[in-house]
């Protein structure tokens, strides 16, 4: 969860969630966002970080 990066800091909560995860979903433990997206053929996403019920 991005709760514990500092809100204030987007740099540090988009490097966070480009890092690998460490989800315990077996075979996807340690990949980064890149990894998995290229693993699953995703082409593109969007993130929203929501803060307070509002778009960070």
């Amino acid at each position: 969860m991005l709760s514990t990066v500092d809100s204030n800091d987007a740099a540090q909560q988009i490097a966070r969630l480009q890092a690998a995860q460490t989800s315990y979903r077996e075979d996807l433990d340690g990949l980064t966002l890149q990894e998995a997206m290229k693993r699953f053929h995703v082409s593109g996403m969007s993130i929203a970080v929501n803060e307070d019920f509002r778009i960070a």
